[in-house]
This record gives C-alpha cells, sequence and structure tokens, in this order.
C-alpha cells in the first residue's frame, strides 16, 4: 500500500516566524536522552522512559524522539520545551506546530494515554490533543483521538471525541494551527480534520491565553504506575511557527492515489501567491523538479491540482509558498 504523506504545512517562507524546530539530529541517541538537551525538561527522574532512537522505520527518519515504555516514577510524565511567545508585542498571534508522530502499541496488555499539549507562561495547561491508546476491543472503550479543552482558573477539563482512531506503528503527520487572539484551534492527522476552530481553552482572563511551554505528556492508565504499557509515543521533525492573522498560511492538501501509482494534490491558492510542490523518498532529501510542480502568481485564489504520475511506493511530499 502506498504510504503518502503530505510532510509540514504549506511553507509560508515570507512571514512565518520560526520559534523552535528539530529533526533530533543533535541529539545523543539513547536512555535519558531528550529532556536535558535543546532546552527540553521533564516532570519524571525514572530511566528510560524518555529516549532518543534512530532504527524505526528502516532508519528513514533518522533520530526522533519517544516517551514512555519503561515504568515512571508518577502517573502523568511531561516533556516540555519553553516558547514564552508573546503574540501580542510581535504581532503574530497563529502558532502552527507540525510533527510527525507514531504510537508504538503495547505488548504487556496494559495501555495508556498520550498527549500533545499546550501551557501558558504560568505553566498551566490550556489544551491538548490525547492520543488513548485503551485496548480498542474493551468494552466501551475510548481508544482513538481525543480534544481537551482545559481550564486556565479551575485546573480541570473538558474533552471531546473527535470520532477519529489512529493505526499503531503508522506515521502521521501532525498540524495544528492555534489563534490566540480568536481563542480557537484546528487540527489533522495526515489531512485528515481532527476539528476545527474549536475553543481552544478556557480561562477569565484573556490575557492568560498565551503560548508558554509546549510538550508531550503520558499518562499511565493504571492508578498503579507499576501497571504501566510499555506503549510509547514517537516523534520527529517537531517545528513550531508563528504568524499574523494576514499572513495565515493556506489549508493542508488534499491527498488522493488511483490505486495504481498516481497520487494528486488539491489545495486552495492565495491570490498573487507562487507554489512549488517538493517531495521525499527519505525525509532527509527534498527535490523540486517533477514536472508541472511550480505555480507563479495564483490567481483569484484558484483551487491548485498537482499530479505525481509514477511516484514510489513511499513517497513525501510538501508545499513551499512564497
Amino acid at each position: 500500500m502506498k504510504l503518502l504523506l503530505a510532510l509540514s504545512f504549506i511553507i509560508h517562507s515570507a512571514q512565518a516566524t520560526l520559534l523552535y524546530s528539530t529533526d533530533f539530529d543533535n541529539f545523543t541517541v539513547g536512555d535519558d536522552q531528550w529532556a536535558g538537551t535543546d532546552g527540553w525538561g521533564i516532570t519524571d527522574s525514572a530511566s528510560g522512559i524518555s529516549f532518543i532512537d534512530n532504527t524505526g522505520f528502516g532508519g528513514a527518519l533518522g533520530n526522533y524522539a519517544a516517551l514512555g515504555l519503561e515504568q515512571p516514577t508518577n502517573r502523568r510524565v511531561s516533556v516540555l520545551k519553553q516558547i514564552l511567545h508573546d503574540h501580542t508585542a510581535a504581532g503574530e498571534s497563529i502558532i502552527q506546530i507540525d510533527a510527525l508522530i507514531s504510537i508504538r502499541d503495547s505488548s504487556n496488555d496494559n495501555y495508556d494515554d498520550f498527549y500533545v499539549s499546550f501551557f501558558n507562561a504560568n505553566a498551566k495547561r490550556m489544551a491538548t490533543i490525547r492520543f488513548d491508546n485503551e485496548d480498542s476491543e474493551a468494552l466501551n472503550t475510548q481508544f482513538g483521538i481525543w480534544r481537551e479543552q482545559a481550564n486556565i482558573d479551575s485546573s480541570t477539563s473538558t474533552q471531546f471525541d473527535t470520532l477519529t482512531d489512529f493505526i499503531h506503528e503508522e506515521l502521521d503527520e501532525l498540524f495544528i494551527s492555534i489563534n490566540l487572539t480568536s481563542n480557537t484551534w484546528s487540527a489533522s492527522l495526515s489531512s485528515l480534520p481532527l476539528f476545527e476552530d474549536a475553543t481552544f481553552t478556557t480561562a477569565a482572563n484573556p490575557a492568560d491565553i498565551n503560548l508558554g511551554y509546549v510538550g508531550f505528556e503520558w499518562q499511565v492508565s493504571s492508578p498503579l504506575v507499576s501497571r504501566h504499557g510499555d506503549n510509547f509515543l514517537l516523534v520527529a521533525d517537531y517545528a513550531v511557527n508563528s504568524s499574523g492573522p494576514a499572513d495565515l498560511i493556506a489549508p493542508l492538501p488534499t491527498l488522493t492515489h488511483d490505486g495504481e501509482t498516481a497520487t494528486t494534490l488539491t489545495w486552495d491558492g492565495v491570490t498573487g501567491k507562487s507554489y512549488q510542490v517538493e517531495y521525499s523518498d527519505d525525509l532527509e532529501n527534498w527535490f523540486s523538479d517533477l514536472s508541472d510542480s511550480t505555480f507563479n502568481n495564483v490567481p483569484d485564489n484558484s483551487l491548485l491540482t498537482f499530479t505525481d504520475p509514477t511516484g514510489p511506493s513511499t513517497r513525501y511530499y510538501r508545499i513551499v509558498s512564497n
């Protein structure tokens, strides 16, 4: 089966500001090597629960980070990166997060939850996307992807089912767009929308809605950490960008496959912008030499379509906007 990923959102090369990015290649491979490098921190002292590896997916990813696997000290473990983005002063209230993720399933019949989380400058949790790895065959299972809207003032949260499941050991691109001014956000998984323009967080004071920390979390489902799952979350090619509302990047492209070799990308162009479709077969080297892959000076917010007629069994795509 052909693996299709629109790797990265449509990159806006002019206005977007890179707040942070890593491919983890400068991290040392081994246990306990995620936290402590590049400003990442962890809330648990147990060994082997956050690590850097390079053997997954046939080595095509290079280095990646992972959270889980071994027994933690606490039921909930957070690996966080401080951002402290003052969107009011910068005039850039749109936050875009892009990452490759995968969930390795448990082999010990214990199943846990993994989170992509956002905190304000006071380290108050604002919102999360939860990957619930409960046994999918269990009665009343919550297996799947959930949106959680936290209340900054009460430290409670409300959860919403996205009605979307994930596939274990499958590499997916998670793209998130947050508007800190309107307090809304949207997310998609490998171009499949999870939710759109949902309320981001609950706060009595709008000034409390700001980007302080980003990160990933693991929560053991059992009250006993000794009954943790040996499941883990894999993270690669992580990036956080900001932009002003007027510079908001176009939506993710839609990918379709004809069942044989041809792959088609469709996206909404912005009047006057130019686009270049790039591809990679290994996530490291990117090329722009496919026929008819350049779109210059788009007229009238056109719907743009590109077809790669003879791609290999695995190929990654991204679109650069100028």
